[in-house]
């Protein structure tokens, strides 16, 4: 064998690290070409789609459409915002559901206080201080 192999592979070497250098350089050049966007790459076509008309019988009360339902778990009982007892099963598809539960609750529990909604997967919030408050005034 020949010694001069040593050399071809400190050569070899420094050939990869130039390609991944070149690569990354690349990359950067790329990156920093793209404009910032939305990210969905279909929210362009439902910018630009035509609306359909509305027929008759398509009447819907939309006056709370993009509004979720909060709904408060505290002591095993379901309220709305103004402190009325709430049953879960009767929200059916209501959309976005926002379901506040106390900062203390484990995690078992708070999956229990999620589990008669059926219809949507209600997204968990933590009850402020205040909220608790006056939560322990006027529940039992």
């Amino acid at each position: 064998m020949d010694g001069s192999h040593g050399q071809n592979a400190m050569t070899e070497i420094a050939l990869a690290l130039a390609m991944g250098f070149f690569c990354i350089m690349i990359l950067s050049m790329v990156s920093m070409g793209v404009s910032p966007g939305t990210g969905d790459p279909q929210a362009a076509s439902f910018d630009s789609a035509a609306l359909a008309p509305s027929r008759a019988g398509d009447a819907v009360d939309r006056s709370d459409a993009g509004q979720p339902a909060i709904i408060i778990y505290y002591r095993d009982a379901y309220f709305s915002p103004d402190m009325s007892p709430v049953r879960p099963e009767s929200l059916g598809a209501a959309g976005e559901v926002i379901l506040a539960v106390a900062p203390d609750l484990s995690m078992a529990e708070a999956l229990k206080a999620r589990a008669p909604f059926t219809a949507s997967r209600p997204t968990l919030s933590l009850l402020s201080p205040a909220w608790l408050a006056r939560l322990a005034q006027t529940t039992p």
